[in-house]
């Protein structure tokens, strides 16, 4: 259970950076009306604009693959089942006591 905390975290982390960027984004380098259009001729080029552009794809990627990584793991998990698991455990159980 403390995994799937973690897991969760880590994805509502990831959404909220990407979020807040894409605000900050619309906001600061390409705001909204004829004024934004003006402006964002010059404000898109700033190493400020272009950070936060390439933290809004980088955030997008990741939790792309978040996503897609737990979908994966519930379908694999379905798939296997809890027999799966319990061979895991048993397998992981032998080789420990091997170990000692």
């Amino acid at each position: 259970m403390d995994e799937l905390k973690k897991t969760g975290l880590s994805l509502a982390l990831v959404y909220g950076v990407h979020y807040v960027s894409t605000q900050l984004y619309g906001n600061v380098c390409v705001p909204a009306g004829f004024h934004g259009i003006l402006s964002g001729i010059f404000t898109t080029a700033s190493p400020w604009c272009h950070l936060i552009l390439n933290t809004m794809q980088m955030t997008e990627t990741s939790y792309g693959t978040m996503v897609v990584t737990g979908v994966t793991r519930l379908i694999v998990g379905s798939v296997m089942g809890p027999a799966g698991s319990a061979a895991q455990k048993t397998k992981q159980e032998k080789d420990d006591a091997k170990v000692e």
